[in-house]
């Protein structure tokens, strides 16, 4: 196979052209046997240079600009980024919207800097969805009618909302020399940043064109729900290579524990070979469960599932794990490594003690990684460039990690992830784990975020807790359990006690990582984003305690309800009933009473 020519990412399309593959693309909605869009890499081809002679005809286009685009379905977003490229301009992946007014007006705002006033294109429904409050960013909407795969369109356009200066900014236009496309990252430490890609762009999309095969899209909605749904299509279209991150494989192992021979007995995985996973730390126990389920259905290796790390600054998955979970399940351990970057790629661990230059076999540290698929640099954004590269020419991941005697890259966090409470030092993952661990009723899982707290500039690191409900707001008895369960367990992990806010739906934005952000989360919080449910929290909760409110028996249980309050430094409402861990009883606390 002859490769691709760096100068041009067009010569991939028109290489996979000549193939007789292409994408088959499924609805949102559609049933298993519906019938599918299926776009060869000659219609994709086609239709995007259809779709290119439109986009330069509409006023406000940029040769050499940036196009922003924004479509809900993989294939339409995957066709207007050819439509770009062939267009002359440089394609932006869009990312979802929040849904907080504020926070979508400042999405818009930092696109229009970071991007340098983009054209937007995207359809006339997502135009009065999503841009709705749009006051600055160029928006052009298409009215798409014609199935792609007939080669016809028509396209309508709408009027920009903001006119263009007619020109690219000259310092833009020298930084998007040479460059194929921009993506922007998944945003769960704060605003996204635009970060450069040439050639090599989407890990399933391009590798299937580049390998002349075809590649089916699929809304992950559409196989969150129905596990089964994921393995008929592995079956059906003879998929070899795929991607599910740890808490699918989770839902999928729970599905495949219980589901009758019946629903599986037609079931072939025998073309699978790679079952990539990122994203979170793979369990040891889940991956060994589930790949013995799947080798009974056929799949026949034993390291099917490829766990990997990766980011959009290093176009994504370029570490990998090929002896999951066999060496771990010998080994006894709990999660899985990340395993050695391939060829193009190195990576080190910095000790977190800027004074020690290397860090040690197994010790923790700064985690950075050189080589030519790393980025070069964020568009617009010199600052983040700075801090993102070391003087000696390293991409700072910002990850915690570790290499072991074999070379293996074990994750342990983010480096802003650590608290300190008594001069301890706590990943905030851990205290999560360990409140989805305990399967709290009325806890939505994987909807909990904690991050580190400060009443005053002055005053002590805390742990703060928010998470989405599943009671109805109104019912006291469930909030003030879920409350007491979560005290309990952080307590017993940190021996310190937390501040907890329970949120219902709709509050809590994940990222295209499908993970909460902990630095948008405690911003909302401190600029009162929350303030009603806050509000709401501490009413019911001071009713609910005046309402079960049981006075001292004695003058022993007075002096301790006074005792108690002031040995631990707290402000709180105590009764005889309180049980002792919710108090935030640590072990300095005997040693205070004792004296």
């Amino acid at each position: 196979m002859s490769p691709v020519p760096a100068a041009s990412i067009l010569s991939l399309l028109n290489q996979s052209a000549a193939s007789s593959a292409g994408i088959l693309a499924y609805a949102t909605g559609s049933q298993i046997d519906d019938s599918l869009v299926n776009v060869s890499y000659r219609q994709l081809l086609d239709t995007a240079t259809e779709k290119a002679t439109w986009l330069r005809a509409q006023e406000g286009f940029l040769p050499g600009g940036i196009t922003l685009v924004h479509f809900k379905s993989h294939l339409d977003n995957l066709i207007w980024f050819w439509a770009s490229v062939l267009a002359g301009s440089v394609p932006a992946m869009s990312t979802p919207l929040v849904n907080t007014t504020e926070g979508r007006r400042a999405h818009f705002k930092h696109l229009w800097n970071i991007l340098d006033n983009p054209l937007v294109v995207t359809n006339r429904d997502l135009l009065s969805s999503d841009f709705a409050l749009n006051e600055l960013l160029r928006v052009i909407a298409v009215n798409e009618n014609v199935d792609p795969a007939q080669n016809g369109t028509h396209a309508d356009s709408t009027c920009a909302k903001v006119s263009s200066n007619g020109h690219v900014d000259s310092d833009t236009a020298n930084q998007l020399e040479g460059v194929a496309a921009v993506m922007l990252t998944s945003g769960s430490s704060g605003h996204s940043k635009a970060g450069y890609h040439v050639a090599s762009l989407v890990e399933m999309h391009l590798l299937a064109m580049y390998t002349k095969v075809n590649q089916v899209q699929i809304a992950a909605v559409e196989v969150l729900s129905n596990p089964l749904r994921f393995l008929q299509l592995i079956t059906e279209y003879r998929i070899s290579m795929t991607f599910a991150p740890d808490f699918f494989l989770a839902k999928l192992l729970a599905y495949l524990d219980k589901a009758p021979a019946s629903d599986t007995s037609k079931i072939d995985l025998s073309p699978l070979r790679f079952l990539t996973s990122g994203g979170e730390l793979n369990n040891v126990d889940t991956g060994f469960r589930v790949t013995e389920h799947l080798r009974k259905l056929g799949v026949e290796c034993n390291n099917l599932i490829i766990p990997g790390f990766g980011m959009t600054e290093i176009c994504a998955g370029c570490i990998f794990n090929r002896t999951f979970p066999v060496t771990e399940k010998k080994e006894m351990q709990e999660f899985g490594s990340l395993g050695t970057p391939v060829s193009s790629m190195e990576m080190r661990i910095s000790p977190v003690d800027q004074r020690r230059k290397e860090s040690l076999i197994n010790e923790v540290g700064l985690l950075e990684l050189r080589g030519p698929i790393v980025f070069s640099r964020y568009l617009n954004d010199p600052n983040a460039t700075k801090q993102a590269f070391t003087d000696d020419g390293w991409f700072q991941t910002g990850d915690l990690g570790s290499i072991d005697s074999q070379g293996q890259l074990h994750l342990a966090g983010r480096l802003k992830e650590l608290i300190n409470i008594n001069s301890v030092k706590y990943f905030l993952y851990e205290i999560e784990d360990a409140i989805e661990a305990a399967r709290i009723p009325g806890v939505k899982p994987f909807c909990v975020a904690c991050f580190s707290y400060r009443e005053t500039t002055t005053s002590p690191e805390i742990v703060f807790v928010v998470y989405e409900h599943e009671y109805a707001s109104d019912d006291t008895e469930a909030r003030v359990s879920a409350l007491h369960a979560i005290i309990r367990t952080v307590v017993l992990v940190t021996s310190a006690r937390p501040q907890v806010l329970p949120l219902p739906a709709g509050y809590l934005e994940k990222s295209t990582l499908d993970k909460l952000s902990r630095p948008k989360i405690s911003k909302a919080l401190n600029e009162g984003v929350y303030k009603k449910e806050e509000d709401l929290n501490a009413s019911t909760l001071h009713t609910y305690r005046e309402n079960t409110f049981e006075v001292p028996r004695d003058e022993t249980e007075k002096k301790l309800l006074q005792l108690f309050p002031e040995a631990l430094g707290i402000d709180i409402e105590m009764d005889i009933n309180m049980p002792i861990l919710d108090t935030g009883i640590s072990s300095v606390l005997p040693h205070v009473l004792l004296g």
